[in-house]
């Protein structure tokens, strides 16, 4: 899990240490490059090698740069390096139109209530626990959507420490995200009767799995999810019957027994999880609750 630390600013640079499973994988930094007038503030981000493959790099960028709550951070990056350039377009630092030798972006907030981490802990129900540890893992899912377990105003919110955005509605449906922009194009197409089936594109749900919820004859996701868990032994990686009790690997309902794709995503947080000491993902909240102290 991704935790901020924000250290000791001067009037020129704000820091954070970046946590991930609890070990300090390196350093963001907003600097203000011009004179104290100008307020031109610019990001840096360094991590080490040891935490590549869980695309931690755009997460730190918009992570910080949510948490900063500065109007307007700009970023910029060689032509040549793909992988940053990548990573801030994910973190939805946009590009300038105006000519450069350099790949120049900006990143612009607006105003938003925060939030601090225990109380977002405290808001999400079990299941949550599944599609945030999926979100670590999955680089096909750019937001996790889900129902909170207590009331909340309507609203957009910043999760204090961990960076994350929040969206609430009027019926208490939220999406979560690093990126904000991702964050209101989710609850979007959830809230529409026309296209809330396409969601799982958004999600991260294997495209062979998408396709089965997004025909028109699947009405009813729960049916559906019945029907499949009638069919897989709860000794499966794909048993999915806990999943309202944050017991199982997958957020989804696969296509088959034998889904190759999903299987992968199943494996992949089985093996997070044992890396962090855990059995099951319902786990993880008391966990980070521990690494925040």
């Amino acid at each position: 899990m991704l935790v901020f630390v924000e250290g000791r600013a001067t009037k020129s640079r704000r820091v954070w240490r970046v946590f991930f499973m609890n070990e300090s994988i390196g350093t963001c930094s907003i600097t203000n490059d011009g004179s104290i007038d100008d307020e031109y503030h610019t990001i840096y981000l360094k991590l080490r090698a040891k935490s590549r493959g869980f695309g931690l790099g755009w997460k730190s960028f918009a992570g910080v740069a949510l948490l900063s709550q500065i109007d307007f951070i700009h970023a910029e990056a060689a032509k040549k390096n793909k992988s940053s350039i990548g990573a801030l377009k994910k973190a939805g630092f946009i590009e300038n139109t105006e000519k450069s030798a350099q790949f120049n972006s900006t990143f612009s907030n607006t105003m938003t209530n925060k939030i601090s981490a225990e109380k977002f802990i405290s808001l999400m129900p079990p299941s949550f626990w599944t599609d945030y540890a999926d979100y670590f893992c999955n680089h096909d899912r750019h937001a996790i959507r889900t129902v909170l377990a207590e009331d909340l105003e309507k609203g957009n919110y910043i999760v204090e420490q961990l960076g994350l955005f929040l969206i609430v509605d009027f019926e208490g449906f939220a999406a979560i995200s690093f990126n904000r922009k991702v964050c209101e194009d989710t609850l979007k197409i959830d809230q529409s009767i026309d296209e809330s089936r396409f969601i799982g594109k958004y999600l991260g749900y294997p495209e062979c799995c998408r396709l089965e919820i997004e025909k028109e004859k699947i009405s009813n996701i729960d049916d559906y999810a019945a029907i499949f868990s009638k069919n897989i032994d709860d000794k499966s990686v794909l048993y999915i019957t806990d999943y309202l009790e944050g017991k199982a690997l997958i957020s989804h309902v696969p296509c088959s027994e034998k889904c190759i794709e999903s299987i992968g995503n199943a494996d992949s947080v089985k093996a997070f999880l044992k890396k962090i000491g855990i059995d099951s993902c319902y786990e993880l909240p008391k966990l980070l609750l521990e690494w925040l102290m």
